[in-house]
């Protein structure tokens, strides 16, 4: 079985900005971490996100009931 996601474009940009400064996609902000809107997969438990803190590079975050993984995103 194999599936394709697309989620919604974000305007991720890897551009170092002060820490007092929010991401272009952040909606949600927690002191110098900027987080994007969360998408829910359709048909799963898994919910996704963006997140980064000050100039580091954005993580995608996979969520799921009782574990979650973050991966960093490349250029």
């Amino acid at each position: 079985m194999s599936a394709t996601l697309s989620l919604p474009h974000q305007g991720v940009q890897l551009v170092e900005q002060p820490a007092d400064q929010h991401r272009p996609w952040c909606v949600v902000h927690s002191g110098s971490e900027c987080q994007s809107e969360e998408t829910t997969i359709p048909g799963s438990s898994l919910s996704v996100w963006l997140a980064a803190t000050g100039a580091e590079r954005p993580r995608l975050v996979i969520d799921q009931p009782g574990d979650y993984i973050e991966l960093v995103v490349r250029d």
